[in-house]
């Protein structure tokens, strides 16, 4: 009796990859071909939010934070690392009510290990982002083609349908979405045509369609 070829083990920490996709979709681009098929991070080993985070709603904290723009970030906390340099004699320059220097030190710590683990966060995020969209994409190509077999095996075997019930739901609403789309389109190029032709009217004029470079 044949054996079957060992298993090759992964990566700890990692789900399998799938084999290898046929030729004419790893010919997409190289760095797709590669990451097709790259080790999945498993969930498990991805960390959480340090114990005691609770999650405030985007509203509250827009009301209640003060913000720093983005392009002033670096400013401001080389501001903060000052602030900790002076420390000892800040008082004595900016008076008994100046706030003491070395907060702005802790602070300017704390933001330099979130800054550093938020950059890492985001390169996983986009790791997964690209390979569930290539997952994705071949799940696509795998139903499209199971889907044109289908087509032609249930007109001739209608109990067929019985069989594959989810995949004639998926092409379904699929197509239900594409004429949802083309619907919308069609009401919003009729809006904007109407709004167009009530500006138009209230100006007592035509639209002007001359190009305006001549």
């Amino acid at each position: 009796m044949k054996k079957d070829p060992p298993s090759v083990p992964t990566k700890s920490g990692s789900a399998p990859s799938p084999s290898a996709a046929p030729a004419s979709q790893a010919a997409l681009d190289d760095t797709i071909a590669v990451n097709r098929t790259v080790d999945v991070v498993a969930a498990n080993t991805v960390p959480g939010p340090a114990a005691g985070f609770r999650p405030t709603d985007a509203e509250t904290r827009k009301r209640q934070l003060r913000r720093i723009a983005e392009t002033l970030v670096s400013e401001a906390m080389d501001a903060g690392r000052e602030a900790n340099e002076n420390a000892h004699r800040m008082k004595d320059d900016l008076g008994k009510h100046a706030p003491d220097g070395r907060h702005a030190g802790a602070l300017v710590a704390r933001l330099e290990q979130i800054q550093s683990g938020r950059r890492r966060a985001e390169t996983l995020v986009g790791y997964y982002q690209e390979i569930e969209e290539i997952a994705l994409s071949d799940l696509e190509v795998f139903l499209v083609a199971e889907n044109r077999e289908f087509e032609h095996a249930v007109s001739h075997e209608p109990q067929l349908a019985d069989v594959y019930p989810l995949l004639v739901k998926y092409f379904a609403a699929k197509a239900a979405a594409i004429s949802e789309g083309k619907r919308s389109a069609r009401q919003t190029a009729a809006t904007i045509e109407e709004k167009v032709a009530k500006a138009t009217a209230n100006a007592g004029g035509e639209p002007d369609t001359k190009d305006p470079k001549k």
